[in-house]
């Protein structure tokens, strides 16, 4: 199995290696590639990357979500912003510089485009998202995955945009590793 696993605007590999680790435990091969850091940048900088399996965390999750629908292929989203609407209204009031530098670089429509709630999934979905992340709302994963047939939600009672504790991590691996080997 290939597998490709991107990070978070702001992000690098490095900075992913807790998600990268569970993809290694299942995964033949895996891709980590540095990345723009806004999406549609991302999307166009990675749209011909083949894998069998995609995976990212917060920018880098909806854009696995991205390829999953374009290609069929199964996906793990950690913190995913699905809705790009509500996304860059919520960044606007709560982190505006970073709204500013996403929107200096591309323009909000184009962003809005590739929100993953509105695409067709045909493969399997895990996503995974903390009840305290204030950077990305939990009732984005929740809103795409009433809508997304093939969507496991995990829901980690009090973590926040990522795993931090060692607890937090373990469990982001074990969720990964077993959604990862359901899907041979």
């Amino acid at each position: 199995m290939k597998a490709a696993v991107f990070h978070g605007y702001g992000s690098s590999p490095t900075r992913i290696k807790w998600l990268v680790k569970a993809f290694k435990e299942v995964a033949d091969e895996v891709i980590v590639p540095t990345l723009p850091s806004v999406l549609a940048k991302a999307w166009e900088a990675t749209k011909e990357l083949e894998a069998d399996v995609y995976g990212g965390h917060s920018m880098g999750g909806a854009l696995a979500l991205l390829h999953s629908a374009s290609k069929g292929r199964p996906a793990v989203a950690v913190a995913p912003p699905t809705n790009l609407r509500k996304q860059l209204a919520h960044l606007k009031e709560k982190f505006p510089k970073i709204y500013e530098d996403i929107t200096s670089q591309v323009d909000e429509e184009v962003m809005i485009e590739l929100s993953p709630i509105n695409m067709e999934f045909k493969a399997p979905i895990l996503v995974i998202h903390g009840t305290e992340d204030k950077v990305v709302p939990l009732e984005q994963s929740l809103e795409f995955c009433e809508k997304v047939k093939e969507c496991h939600l995990v829901v980690v009672d009090g973590m926040g945009h990522k795993p931090v504790t060692e607890a937090e991590k373990e469990l982001v691996r074990r969720h990964v590793v077993e959604f990862l080997r359901s899907l041979s």
